[in-house]
């Protein structure tokens, strides 16, 4: 299977419709799909536009082509298209566990990443106790 992980920006181009930096190459890609395809796309688009935060976030979490996306990733984009919105990686977890069957959620691609490791300079370094000095009083 091939897929690539989304970032904030690729969620929020895809919901808001448009490519807003690039509008010209987000224009050609429209003209190239079919009139299912391009309706399809303006249904998806909008469906969220005038509803909640639980309706964008269950949008983008059937969306087939988000399931690498991670649950902050999500939560971000959901507070650039809705800055009221006060969501949160845990508030999208959330809703995954509470509505996973009732929404039909496809299964989720987790990416683990490799966590840097601790080299010798990151260790921390005990001072040597100098056993010259004293801190009794004869």
């Amino acid at each position: 299977m091939n897929f690539s992980i989304p970032t904030v920006e690729d969620i929020v181009t895809k919901y808001q419709g448009t490519d807003l930096e690039n509008p010209e190459a987000a224009k050609a890609e429209l003209m190239k799909l079919t009139k299912d395809e391009l309706a399809d796309k303006l249904m998806q688009a909008t469906s969220h536009r005038s509803g909640t935060v639980q309706e964008l976030a269950k949008a983008i979490l059937q969306d087939e082509d988000m399931i690498a996306a991670n649950y902050t990733v999500i939560a971000d984009a959901i507070k650039v298209m809705m800055p009221s919105a006060k969501t949160s990686s845990k508030s999208i977890a959330s809703y995954v566990s509470k509505k996973r069957e009732e929404w039909n959620l496809p299964d989720r691609i987790r990416v683990s990443t490799a966590r840097p490791k601790k080299t010798e300079t990151e260790v921390p370094e005990v001072d040597e106790v100098d056993e010259t000095e004293s801190t009794e009083t004869e």
